[in-house]
């Protein structure tokens, strides 16, 4: 069929000679073209390749959700067991006979212990406060963008990537909650960060960064000191 609409339309050409004629022939040409090659890919012997595993994707999802659930229960018990007074090592030693040692010293090396925990908890507090602050004026600011854009039709789905920065901090910001090393550690680093773009290095988001790094330096020295860190 495509070889017959071309043939037909160059004769068109050849016989009227018009403009029109001639552009459509030559578009048939560039069609038929296409479509010679597409014929001429050679199709795979196994059909199966390339096609997305549903079931392999699903069976991961379960699986790490199931080991999720896992890990925040062996954390819960463990932070229970720091709330009665217990030392670290103490917990490792009793927790590794019924579940993995290995997951019990890395949760354990990435929380404080109770008395550190609740002698700097406010300082933890303002830390969070501070970070949720400029996370909703930074979803503020993004909202009048979106709105302005809108009012003046010129808005792109690429504003929308602004969003990433927010949903890392609050992110961040469910770490820093729980008190988890890891928080404190990309805080520190996300707050400089945050200081290399220009617009946040105006009053008073500049105050606001300085204070959360400051902020999650302290309590990162304060929570795990590497006297306190236990090996393996």
């Amino acid at each position: 069929m495509q070889l017959s609409s071309y043939n037909s339309q160059t004769a068109l050409e050849r016989q009227t000679g018009n403009p029109r004629n001639r552009a459509i022939a030559q578009h048939q040409r560039i069609r038929y073209k296409r479509v010679t090659l597409l014929s001429n890919r050679s199709v795979p012997d196994n059909p199966e390749i390339g096609e997305i595993d549903i079931e392999a994707i699903l069976t991961f999802t379960r699986r790490n959700t199931e080991h999720m659930e896992k890990t925040n229960k062996l954390e819960q018990l463990i932070r229970k067991e720091l709330a009665d007074g217990r030392k670290k090592k103490q917990v490792l030693a009793d927790l590794s006979r019924k579940h993995d040692r290995e997951e019990v010293l890395y949760i354990l090396n990435n929380i404080p212990d109770e008395g550190r925990r609740r002698r700097y908890l406010w300082f933890n507090r303002l830390l969070c406060l501070l970070l949720f602050i400029i996370t909703v004026k930074k979803l503020y600011d993004m909202a009048i963008l979106q709105l302005t854009a809108v009012a003046v039709h010129q808005f792109s789905p690429l504003l929308l990537l602004d969003l990433i920065v927010p949903m890392i901090n609050f992110y961040v910001l469910s770490k820093i909650i729980r008190f988890h090393r890891q928080g404190y550690q990309f805080m520190v680093v996300l707050g400089v960060l945050a200081l290399v773009r220009q617009e946040n290095r105006i009053q008073p988001d500049i105050w606001f960064y300085l204070a959360i790094i400051g902020l999650s330096i302290f309590l990162l020295k304060q929570f795990f000191p590497k006297t306190h860190q236990i090996s393996n």
